[in-house]
């Protein structure tokens, strides 16, 4: 707001409020409501006094009229807002929300704020008694600013504003009170003007306050507004802060006055204060009013006047005046208030009953103590003092002390109501011990829990009162004995100590209360008589309650607590000597002990049995000696028969000359001895050697060592005497201990721990051969120690025991168990076993359950616990070279985990890690050479501990020289992997080189065997070279040259490995130093010299090396070749000029021997091939091998300048290579084809063996490299376009990438130039036929096996046999038909007809042969165990690839056992039969209509696979997948009825059959053709029929439900803030390959790789399908069981696709996580399974949502059920959700009605909303609405949709229960879209208003499936049914009889 604007707002607020006077009661409305204030405003109140000459302010009129308002907020504003006003800041105005006719801010004057005093002072009236805090204590806060900011103004308005600003100084509330006194004290500084203040005000203040205390109630408050709580809350603090101010103006108001000189102010106030408190009865209302408030501030105002010196002399004076008064308050003070019950008192009430007689001695003349104030402290103290002990205890003593000593004297009886309180009084028992008994009625009161701090502060009364009592008190007393007398039976004979030791309730800490008090009354000289006394009675009562007078035995409990209070007895009296110095004697033994003991001792002697008299002696003697005991004759024959061990070595310790007879007496009880002994270790015994007599019981030990001693007591015995026995006598025993040990007879009677202990700590020194025993003893218990964990290896595995040492001394590491080892090689092919199978043996802590076991761990704890430097002690030798000895005479035996026992029992023995392992390690090469199959994993169990380095010091390793240990450490895969992880460890030296050395003699060698074997080492050693230490790689003369020198024999051989190692040997081409570029250009012109020698055969070592100079070192082995055969290929020109110049010499070589031989035919024939004819088959096959490297490297590095003529000497030598594979497969399948057809008609094998197709596979290795080399150039950056078969002259085409840039183009060009697209497809082609020609084979074996068993499995061997030798052909095979690419180039080819037509030679067509080789899978562990899983797999893969093309997925499903061009007649064929069989819509069912219905009730027809056969056939199912999934009857499967079982979930370990991936393949092919079939092709609903017919979703789920991944936790099924029904939460997550999907955790740990994968998938989908419908249908419609999707490379580490499979390093936070090899194999085999799991339930949503809906409702396991639907909702439903909405949504465009069908009834109108997940369809039909909502749960579709009737006008109540039924039907049970669903429900709607009834089974009129008409009818009630719908009923029914009538169908009884 502008200055102008301020100024003219400020003069209309003046003029405003000078026309309402005060401001209270204008028309203005910038601050509150007109100063309306109730009934009146503060401008209608009269002042007497003239404000003066100055104005009220209007701002401060304003505000003061919105103080009296009753809003609690407007008073807090108003109050803030004068505040501001008053100081010159802006305030906010009043309830309009701003005031424009505030004037500017600034700071008023005095004079402004003196002028508005009197508002203020009427105002204040009533905020100081206000019910709320804030507003008081903002009031408070505001008068510091207006009285203060007054100054001198304030004097003339202070006598009417004192009282209310006076009142609210002593508010009840401390926050008000201080505020307001602080306000008073700024307002007035120093203590005089304050007075000068109060006396000033006097008047007005002692006045108001009496007319104040005479408001009765609150009704007779000035101001009643409020409701009857807040007026009666404000009465009582009216009440309480005027009763509190009396008292404050008599401290205050009188500082610094005269009374002598006769100070008229002074004293007129003082007559008016006494007046005052006259007027209010001496506040006697106040201190009796039943609130408490009231009595605390009568309590304080009373502190108060008694304080105030002379002014409460003057008041409650001597002088006659005040002596009325003064005995009211003195009565008031010291007696009523003791009648407090409420806790919140009592700080102000005893600083108030201790103060007045401190400050008026004579107090005692006006109040008779007796009478009026010990029964009040009686009554006080037997409640417990009210609940607040702590509070009212310290004053007791204090307060007893002020009272008159005879008052507490004298005897109760002389006191009325002496047992007022509560407590009994003692006859002529005195006052004190009176209110001593009163404080432990109290102090009982208290013995709860919850008031222990109570119950101690009464106890400590207790104490303190008795004590002074007895020394203080008694001192006035008549007779002092007495009187102590008294008060020592009233309190401790007759309360205290009957309570604290005939009763177990209470705890320990009156007890030792009790007992201090006791040592303290022991020690006082002048309380000797009383003690005397006092302690007979107490020992008399101990001895009774022992039983000790009864004449029997005494009583264990009680002889318990005897015990207890004598042991506090005694630490009470060393706490007392120790405080304070006095000792009063061994007054515990002479006055409790000795009489206690003598009663005890006479039970012993009478009950020699009496344990508990027994443990009473043994206590006192324990505690006093002999001291306690009578004579020694007496004690000797206690000795002689007391049986009780506690009290014997009491005896013995206390006399030890009765040792020897104690000896005498027990020689033959070990368990008594062992009792004694130990009671004597923990005592301390005698260590006088010839009072013990040793002899005796080195005897008795070492008979027991021995086994003379019999009992059960024998290994205690020993345990208890190892301290005790005589060092000659130790050895004998650790002998005879150590012998029964190995002996194995340890476990009878506790020998064994015996033996334990006697193993720790070692004896000192060596005498008499002690230290040669001890080390026998720790020998045989570790050696039975290894024995026993032998017997567990089957438990308890190596990593197992390794982790029991956790609690050990740390182990250092060399580097093989260093973070170095994290990365590991996870592709190696073995791996620690106990790695391997780290799945099934979890690592766990060690669980012994041998009792060796227990006894070595006790061992081992007292070792840790009780540490000996042993220094270099023989036992490490011995202890290593047992378990050496142990490992050779038990090969069985765990290495690994004898070795991790012998490490780290030296380790515990004090030897530091790396020795204790050099010594375990050294022992183990000396005497462990004789085991070679134990000694390297038990040097690598040792190296797990403490590194490779100390085992390879002990093996005694020469530096730079091969090395045997080597050779045993790589012996064993399991060893070598940590072994070479510690040659990586450090910087490169001798124990690498060597081992590299050693490795290449071998591998180079012409011992094939152990060649392959060191070929592998190497190439594994030389990865993890590469990935972990590069550098070492780019030395020239370092490893590479380490290898050339250590080749063996340079001939082919060594060649071969060379060219194995050289691409991991090389390090990168930019990193490549001189010498490896020698190399590679010698390499190359080596290989170009020998091809341009025309006359010499071309050798493939040469070539091999040639091409490996410019290989990817991670293209070994056939599935790592396969993965990277994928990759992209990086297309760029002039990368290897000298290795393309290579090729094309090769090429001219090639074109001039087939010119000279003048036959195309023979161009790289297998019989001469590319080397000449003068080389042998495997000499010539090497040759093909390289001329296949060197094209695949030309292709690798090259593909950008090669031109046409390259690509077309590629592609003859890829149709050349193929050609010599097919040509041996089909012969082989013609032959077996042969077989069969002649075993099957019985013409061979009756008199001879059947022959067995086994040739050795011919051209399979080139054949490989042909479908590698395919792979490579299907990488290439470049599309291929089919040519299309129906076109003829269709040549296709290439499109190159051009992201990729030109190079691409240029590929592009030249392929296409090269004729690459038809090509390609004769090259598959032929790859095709190799399959096609295995799988008839198998096939044909199969039939054999079907009719001659044996015949058929050997058969079948055979075949596995070659399939295996031939693995990484079908490897790639596999890999290359798994691509979209392969796909359809080999989809395109005529092969597939061909070997229909070839079926006749074959023995089968396409179709069976590929089934054949997609489930050979199934049943091959019954033929052949030892079958390569990879090949396995790899066939599997390749058939369902092939059967998954366009061409065959329909054939694969339909067809029964037609060829491929069949299929459509077949189809036609089944729908004629269907057409024929059918009635006309409408018209009645014939007889065999009828009959055909009926006919499933026939008993054959319950059979499962009989039904499923009968499914099958009508829906023309493929035979092949017909037998595949037929029900196996002896499944239990669920028929999805209620009851369902809970799926099995897979159990690691456990032994579950799981279903092969060849049959869920067929699932796979039979739910893919369904999707993919258009809703309402009959084929379809045959398949749909089939399906529910043979019960295929149960089944199904059934099947993948041990692999189904879903994660552990029940996540919620939708995530909040998530656009429901949308594909926003798989189009729209971030762009990251691995970002999670919507409805998981931000990190996706919720939800399992293969969900997250689908998730992905759909994303990726709906990404590239364009925009709107085209998004949701391609992301709903994606296909994880697509083969190029499904078998997609799996990162084994991270489970995430199109990773690295070979990459072993999982960088999470640049962490990486080390993986087995045989691990990651595990884990991406499961999550293949479960990818194909997850793609098979996807599929079934999609194919039968409708079936999965039932079953998933039927689930009985709902913690599965809640997984799924979370992984559903997160993964799945929102695309298929998005698509649904989608089809709404174009549905909702136009109406569904009035399309010119002559059955339209009425108009079906549909609209979706997306956010609720809602349909709404609303039909209208003349007059008459329907409106449906329709609700798609997150989970949706396999969760069931809700429906909902929100609009209904014309539509009866029955009705729309029978719609509504028919909607919820058709929603659940079909399987299309819901706006078909709708659909179909509008056109039952129509035919029901055309007169058509609907089926009384199903309530359609239009069955849902076969969209017929109800035409059956039943011939009794007339109701007409769906054909289906009867078909299944009277099937479920197990009956033919009408659903209504009940009537036998067909019947008619009418």
């Amino acid at each position: 707001m502008g200055k102008d604007k301020v100024k003219k707002a400020g003069q209309a607020s003046a003029a405003g409020a000078r026309a309402s006077g005060f401001g209270g009661g204008g028309s203005f409305g910038g601050i509150g409501f007109g100063g309306y204030s109730g009934a009146q405003s503060l401008s209608s109140q009269t002042y007497d006094d003239a404000a003066g000459a100055v104005e009220v302010d209007d701002d401060l009129a304003r505000v003061m009229a919105r103080l009296v308002k009753h809003n609690t907020a407007t008073r807090l504003k108003a109050l803030a807002d004068l505040v501001d006003v008053c100081e010159g800041r802006a305030c906010g105005g009043g309830g309009g929300g701003g005031d424009a006719s505030a004037s500017a801010p600034y700071a008023r004057s005095p004079e402004e704020l003196a002028a508005a005093l009197p508002q203020w002072t009427l105002a204040y009236r009533r905020l100081h008694l206000d019910n709320s805090l804030a507003v008081r204590v903002a009031s408070a806060k505001a008068m510091a600013v207006v009285a203060g900011g007054a100054g001198k103004g304030l004097g003339k308005h202070l006598r009417r504003l004192a009282p209310s600003w006076w009142f609210a100084a002593h508010d009840p509330d401390e926050t008000v009170a201080k505020e307001a006194l602080g306000a008073f004290e700024s307002v007035f500084p120093t203590d005089a003007k304050r007075a000068n203040a109060l006396l000033f005000a006097h008047a007005e203040i002692l006045d108001q306050a009496s007319e104040n205390l005479l408001v009765r109630s609150p009704d007779a408050m000035p101001h009643r507004e409020g409701t009857a709580d807040e007026r009666a809350e404000r009465h009582e603090r009216l009440l309480a802060s005027t009763v509190r101010a009396i008292g404050g103006f008599a401290k205050r108001a009188f500082v610094g006055a005269d009374f002598d000189a006769g100070d008229p102010k002074a004293s007129a106030a003082l007559e008016k204060l006494g007046a005052a408190i006259d007027a209010a009865g001496c506040l006697g209302p106040f201190v009796r009013s039943p609130a408490a408030a009231l009595r605390r501030a009568a309590y304080v105002a009373l502190m108060d006047v008694i304080s105030s010196g002379a002014v409460a002399d003057r008041l409650i004076g001597d002088g006659a005046r005040c002596g009325d008064r003064r005995k009211k308050i003195a009565r008031l003070c010291v007696a009523t208030a003791l009648e407090e019950t409420d806790g919140s008192n009592f700080s102000a009430l005893w600083e108030l009953v201790v103060t007045y007689p401190q400050a008026r001695a004579g107090c005692w003349d006006d109040v008779h103590a007796g009478v009026e104030v010990i029964p009040a402290l009686k009554s006080h103290l037997a409640s417990g003092c009210h609940g607040n002990a702590t509070a009212s205890a310290p004053s007791i003593l204090p307060f007893l002390s002020l009272l008159p000593p005879r008052a507490l004297t004298d005897s109760s009886s002389d006191v009325p109501n002496s047992a007022a309180g509560g407590s009994e009084s003692v006859a002529n028992a005195s006052a004190l011990a009176d209110v001593l008994a009163a404080a432990w009625e109290g102090w009982k009161l208290c013995c709860t829990p919850s008031r222990a701090d109570d119950a101690a502060a009464l106890l400590r009364c207790q104490r303190e009162g008795l004590l002074y009592g007895l020394i203080v008190l008694a001192e006035s007393a008549a007779d002092p004995s007495a009187f102590r007398a008294g008060l020592v039976s009233a309190s401790v004979l007759d309360r205290w100590a009957p309570e604290c030791m005939a009763t177990a309730t209470h705890g320990d800490v009156e007890r030792r209360a009790l007992c201090e008090v006791l040592a303290t009354i022991s020690c006082k000289p002048e309380l000797d008589a009383v003690a005397g006394t006092m302690w007979a009675a107490l020992a008399s009562r101990a001895v009774d309650l022992c039983g000790g007078k009864t004449g029997g035995k005494m009583d264990a409990a009680g002889a318990a607590r005897v015990v207890t209070f004598h042991r506090c007895l005694l630490h009470a009296a060393e706490r007392r000597r120790l405080k304070t110095g006095e000792d009063g004697g061994d007054w515990v033994r002479e006055r409790f002990a000795k009489p206690v003991a003598s009663a005890a001792l006479e039970s012993v002697a009478a009950y020699p049995g009496d344990a508990a008299a027994a443990d009473v002696v043994a206590a006192m003697v324990r505690s006093h000696g002999a001291g306690c005991l009578p004579t020694d004759e007496a004690m000797r024959g206690l000795v002689d028969t007391c049986e009780s061990p506690a009290l014997l070595a009491a005896v013995v310790s206390a006399a030890p000359e009765l040792w020897d007879d104690a000896l005498s007496s027990l020689s033959s009880k070990a368990g008594t001895l062992a009792d004694v002994l130990s009671r004597l270790s923990l005592t301390g015994g005698v260590d006088d050697a010839k009072k013990w007599g040793r002899v005796r019981l080195d005897d008795a030990v070492v008979g027991a060592a021995g086994g003379g001693v019999d009992g059960s007591g024998v290994g205690a015995l020993l345990i208890a005497a190892a301290p005790l026995v005589s060092s000659g006598a130790a050895v004998e025993v650790m002998t005879r201990l150590a012998a029964t040990v190995r002996r194995g007879d340890a476990a009878a009677a506790g020998t064994r721990d015996a033996a334990g202990a006697w193993a720790w700590p070692p004896p000192d020194g060596d005498r008499a051969g002690a230290r040669e025993a001890w080390e026998d003893l720790f020998e045989a218990l570790f050696l039975e120690h290894l024995t026993s964990r032998e017997s567990q290896e089957d438990e308890i595995d190596a990593n197992g025991y390794a982790s029991s040492s956790d609690g050990e001394e740390s182990i250092e590491n060399d580097g093989s168990s260093s973070a170095d080892d994290e990365d590991d090689d996870d592709d190696d092919d073995e791996e620690d076993d106990a790695e391997d199978e780290e799945d099934e043996v979890d690592s766990k802590p060690r669980s012994s359950t041998g009792a060796g076991d227990e006894a070595w761990e006790a061992l081992e704890r007292s070792v840790a616990s009780n540490p000996v430097d042993l220094g270099q002690s023989s036992i490490h030798r011995r202890l290593a070279s047992a378990a050496a000895e142990y490992l050779i005479g038990n090969r069985g035996a765990k290495a690994s985990a004898i070795a991790h026992s012998a490490v780290s029992v030296l380790v515990a023995l004090g030897v530091e890690s790396t020795e204790a392992g050099r010594a375990v390690a050294s022992a183990a090469w000396e005497s462990g050479k004789d085991a070679p199959e134990t000694l390297p994993a038990y040097l690598a169990g040792v190296a797990e501990l403490v590194g490779w380095a100390p085992v390879m010091d002990a093996a005694n390793i020469e530096p730079g020289a091969p090395f045997e240990f080597a050779d045993r450490i790589l012996s064993v895969p399991s060893v070598a992997s940590s072994f070479e992880s510690f040659l990586l460890a450090a910087d490169r030296g001798a124990p690498l080189d060597g081992t590299l050395a050693r490795l290449a003699s071998v591998a180079t060698s012409r011992d094939k065997e152990s060649a392959d074997a060191a070929l592998a080492h190497a190439q594994r050693l030389l990865r993890k070279v590469r990935r972990r230490r590069a550098q070492w790689l780019e030395d020239g003369d370092g490893l590479f040259r380490v290898w050339f020198d250590s080749v063996h024999e340079k001939d082919g051989s060594s060649g071969r490995a060379t060219a194995s190692v050289l691409p991991a040997l090389l390090p990168p081409r930019d990193r490549r130093d001189a010498s490896h570029l020698k190399f590679v250009a010698n390499a190359v012109a080596d290989a170009a010299a020998m091809v341009a020698r025309r006359n010499v055969a071309l050798s493939g070592p040469l070539l091999l090396i040639a091409a490996a100079c410019f290989s990817d070192p991670q293209d070994g082995g056939s599935r790592a070749g396969s993965t990277a055969a994928s990759r992209p290929v990086v297309v760029k020109k002039g990368e290897a000029p000298e290795l393309l110049d290579l090729f094309r010499k090769l090429s001219l070589r090639e074109a001039a021997e087939a010119a000279a031989a003048a036959a195309a035919a023979r161009f790289g024939a297998a019989d001469g091939g590319a080397g000449g004819p003068d080389q042998t088959p495997e000499e010539a096959e090497e040759a093909e091998l390289g001329v296949a490297a060197l094209s695949l490297g030309t292709i690798e590095n090259c593909a950008a300048d090669m031109d046409a003529r390259d690509w077309q000497t590629i592609i003859g030598r890829l149709e050349s290579w193929t050609q010599t594979r097919v040509l041996h497969a089909e012969t082989a399948a013609e032959e077996t084809a042969s077989i069969a057809a002649s075993v099957c008609h019985e013409e061979i094998g009756k008199d001879g063996p059947v022959p067995v197709v086994e040739h050795a596979p011919v051209g399979w290795k080139i054949a490989a490299e042909a479908a590698r080399i395919l792979l490579r150039i299907d990488a290439l950056p470049v599309a291929v376009a089919t040519p299309d078969p129906s076109k003829p002259g269709d040549r296709g085409d290439i499109v190159a990438y051009s992201v990729k840039g030109p190079d691409a183009g240029a590929v592009a060009r030249q392929l296409a130039s090269a004729d690459w697209p038809t090509a390609r497809g004769d090259v598959h082609a032929s790859l095709a036929r190799i399959a096609l020609a295995a799988g008839a084979q198998l096939h044909c074996c199969n039939a054999v096996r079907d009719e001659e068993a044996a015949v058929g499995a050997s058969m079948i061997t055979a075949w596995w046999r070659i399939r295996s030798v031939e693995a990484p052909l079908w490897v790639y095979l596999a890999t290359l038909w798994s691509s979209s690419s392969g796909q359809s180039a080999v989809a395109a080819t005529n092969a597939f007809r061909e070997m229909d037509h070839w079926s006749t030679d074959a023995g089968c067509g396409t179709i069976p042969s590929l089934y054949a080789l997609m489930l050979s899978s199934n049943d091959r562990s019954r033929v052949i165990d030892d079958i390569d899983e990879d090949v396995a797999e790899s066939l599997t893969r390749a058939s369902y690839a092939l059967l998954s093309t366009p061409a065959l997925l329909k054939p694969a499903v339909i067809g029964l056992d037609a060829n491929i061009d069949d299929v459509a007649l077949i189809e036609e064929a089944v729908d004629k039969a269907e057409d024929e069989g059918d009635a006309p819509d409408g018209d009645a069912p014939d007889g065999e209509s009828e009959d055909a219905v009926c006919e499933p009730v026939a008993p054959r027809s319950r059979d499962p696979v009989q039904i499923a056969a009968a499914a099958a056939e009508k829906a023309a199912i493929r035979e092949q997948l017909a037998d595949a999934l037929a029900p196996n009857p002896s499944d239990s499967v669920a028929t999805g009825g209620r009851g369902s079982p809970a799926p099995k979930r897979r159990v690691t370990g456990s032994a579950h059959r799981v279903t092969s991936e060849g049959t869920l393949l067929c699932w796979s092919l039979l739910l893919r053709l369904t999707t993919r079939l258009p809703h309402g092709s009959r084929t379809r609903e045959r398949l749909l029929e089939y399906a529910r017919a043979t019960k295929a979703v149960p089944r199904l789920m059934s099947a993948i439900a041990p692999t189904l991944p879903l994660a552990e936790a029940n996540a919620r099924i939708t995530p909040r803030g998530s656009r429901r029904g949308s594909l926003s939460s798989i189009v729209d997550a971030p762009g990251r390959a691995d970002s999670p999907a919507r409805g998981e955790d931000a990190d996706g740990a919720g939800i399992p790789p293969a969900w997250r994968e689908l998730a992905r998938l759909s994303r990726d989908a709906a990404s590239s399908g364009g925009s709107g419908g085209g998004k949701a249908a391609a992301g709903a419609s994606v296909d994880p069981l697509d083969p190029g999707l499904l078998y997609r490379p799996v990162d084994r580490l991270s489970g995430t696709c199109d990773g690295d499979g070979d990459d072993d390093d999982d960088v999470v936070g640049e962490k990486k996580t080390r993986v087995s090899s045989r691990r990651a194999a595990r884990e991406a085999d499961e999550r293949k399974s479960a990818r194909l799991s997850v793609g098979l339930y996807h599929a079934a949503l999609r194919a039968l949502p409708a079936a999965v809906r039932v079953w998933f409702a039927d689930l009985r396991d709902k913690n599965f059920a809640r997984a799924l639907a979370s992984a559903t909702a997160s993964c799945v439903s929102p695309a298929l959700l998005a698509a649904e909405f989608d089809a709404v949504e174009r549905a909702s465009k136009g109406t569904y009605g009035g399309g010119g069908l002559d059955d339209d009834a009425g108009e079906l109108t549909i609209k979706a909303s997306r956010g609720n997940r809602e349909v709404v369809a609303r039909y209208d039909i003349d007059d008459a609405c329907l409106e449906l909502v329709v609700r798609l749960p997150a989970s949706y579709p396999l969760g069931a949709a809700e429906l909902d009737c929100a609009k209904r006008v014309g539509i009866s109540e029955a009705r729309l229960r029978k719609w509504m039924l028919t909607v919820s039907s058709i929603l659940q049970h079909q399987n299309g879209a819901v706006a078909e669903g709708l659909m179909l429900w509008r056109s039952n709607i129509d035919r029901e208003f055309k007169g058509v009834e609907p089926c009384p089974i199903c309530y359609l009129v239009i069955h849902g499936t076969n969209h017929q008409t109800p035409r059956l009818v039943c011939r009794q009630c007339s109701n007409k049914f769906h054909s289906a719908c009867l078909y299944k009923w009277f099937q479920s029914s197990s009956g033919s009889k009408c659903p209504l009538c009940q009537v036998p169908w067909g019947s008619n009884y009418r």
